[in-house]
């Protein structure tokens, strides 16, 4: 058996995991991660919290959070959202505002970059053609989000002291696997889980192993 492939594997996957991690550390591609961030994560965390709107934002001291965390997860009711977004057209000179029914501060080293990193660095160091990479890089991360989605709703839920967003079997799997203490072997298992549905094949477990090498040897 030839173990150049897998030292190989292992290299490649070392190299872009550091080469992330550094890279973010550049202002403009860590301005271009938040943006991201802010975008696409509150969009997956809305899209699975229909009763809530839900705003992602690098303006943490304007909460009077610690500013030393990254980011805001503002959580508001969405019919008060409505109902205040109406009487404000009706009264333009004296509108109301949002008051928001929760919010919590976090890093994004501790809630979603690392993780990332983790796993492109794993999608891209399999050997696949590249259009399975990208995609298989895009699922990735939207279930990658959707995990991190049950980590800030239960955070959500301690940090008020109530249900957020009661949201049955959702606010439930939130309470498993967002309880990242009680869980953290959990939470490693799944992303390795993902990397799995989205990577592995029969041929790219053989690339990684040398058994073509070593057939052909």
């Amino acid at each position: 058996m030839n173990n150049r492939p897998l030292i190989k594997f292992v290299f490649i996957f070392f190299s872009i995991y550091a080469m992330l991690l550094i890279s973010n550390e550049i202002t403009v591609v860590k301005n271009m991660h938040h943006g991201f961030y802010e975008t696409f994560g509150e969009w997956v965390y809305n899209s699975w919290h229909p009763e809530v709107k839900a705003e992602i934002t690098t303006d943490v001291e304007s909460m009077g959070a610690d500013p030393n965390n990254d980011y805001v997860l503002t959580a508001y009711d969405k019919k008060d959202v409505k109902a205040i977004q109406q009487y404000n057209r009706i009264n333009p000179r004296t509108p109301k505002q949002f008051k928001p029914i929760a919010y919590i501060a976090f890093k994004a080293r501790m809630s979603h970059s690392i993780a990332t990193f983790f796993l492109l660095a794993l999608i891209f160091a399999t050997p696949n053609d590249w259009k399975r990479k990208v995609l298989g890089g895009i699922a990735a991360v939207y279930i990658l989000y959707i995990l991190i989605a049950m980590k800030l709703t239960f955070l959500m839920s301690m940090a008020d002291g109530h249900k957020t967003s009661d949201d049955g079997v959702w606010f439930v799997l939130s309470g498993i696997l967002g309880n990242n203490e009680s869980c953290q072997e959990l939470y490693y298992i799944l992303l390795l889980t993902i990397w799995i549905l989205v990577s592995i094949s029969k041929t790219s477990i053989s690339k990684i192993v040398g058994v073509d090498s070593a057939e052909k040897t």
